[in-house]
């Protein structure tokens, strides 16, 4: 449809989401890990000795 949808537009655009789904996910890792952090304070494979 569009004429340039093969040019440099479009690897920048797959280059920014690229760089933004990473970002995003490290972000959401770090959060899950932080929720089960704290909602799981007494885990058994802490607990133990």
């Amino acid at each position: 449809m569009i004429p340039g949808s093969t040019g440099p537009e479009t690897q920048r655009c797959s280059a920014f989401l690229h760089r933004s789904y990473s970002s995003l996910r490290l972000l959401f890792l770090r959060f899950l890990h932080r929720i089960l952090r704290i909602s799981l304070p007494m885990a058994p494979s802490h607990s133990t000795p």
